[in-house]
């Protein structure tokens, strides 16, 4: 029987796009309650770590995006095959979470100065060193997959790194859109790493859910 399973979330992709990657690569479906800004006072004290995402499944409560990401990788097959290939796809995708952090650390930065300054550090270190890292780890194990053996929640977390450094309204959006010709000519020098992005468009359901998700900021 398939599990039941209900994915709590804002109207983001945020730090829920990953768990519905994952989903989608291993073809199940799931049940999305979206919560809206202005109701999120009135929710919160109802969610386990009265933060948001939040998973049920089959009646059971998940709480932290990694973790949640993480258990529903082993759950369908998608976390490695063995202890050390888990590890190589952890380790991938808490790389890839650094350089969202960094980002966020862009987008919300309210001092321009400061600001200014963590756009010419993402642009000169913290995402040439996410590329050249994962392109690293990548050739190491075969070129194709992070654990050498196969999708993995690893994969789908560059994979939305890689989409979200070529996304140009994102980045305008973000006062980082005078950095975008720089960032996409520096991408151009790992083609191996880029060849990933339509190995995971092309599994499981992932091409369905790009084509039908909302368009939600990051």
């Amino acid at each position: 029987m398939a599990p039941k399973i209900k994915l709590v979330y804002f109207p983001l992709r945020g730090r829920a796009e990953l768990i519905r990657l994952v989903l989608a690569a291993g073809e199940t479906d799931y049940e999305e309650d979206i919560i809206e800004f202005q109701d999120w006072p009135d929710r919160k004290a109802d969610m386990m770590f009265e933060s948001l995402p939040m998973l049920t499944w089959d009646g059971e409560e998940v709480g932290q995006s990694l973790t949640i990401a993480r258990f529903v990788a082993k759950k369908l097959d998608l976390a490695g095959r063995n202890d050390l290939e888990q590890a190589r796809a952890d380790a991938i995708v808490e790389h890839t979470t650094d350089l969202f952090e960094k980002y966020y650390g862009i987008r919300y930065c309210e001092d321009e100065i400061r600001k200014q300054a963590n756009i010419e550090a993402f642009k000169d270190k913290h995402m040439v060193s996410f590329l050249q890292v994962a392109n690293k780890l990548l050739e190491r194990q075969g070129g194709e997959y992070f654990t050498g053996h196969g999708m993995s929640y690893g994969d789908l977390a560059v994979y939305m790194g890689l989409q979200f450094l070529n996304n140009t309204e994102e980045l305008q959006s973000a006062g980082m859109g005078d950095i975008q010709k720089d960032i996409l000519a520096k991408m151009q020098a790992f083609p191996k790493l880029l060849s990933l992005i339509p190995r995971v468009e092309n599994y499981g359901r992932v091409a369905e859910y790009l084509k039908n998700r909302p368009e939600y900021p990051h």
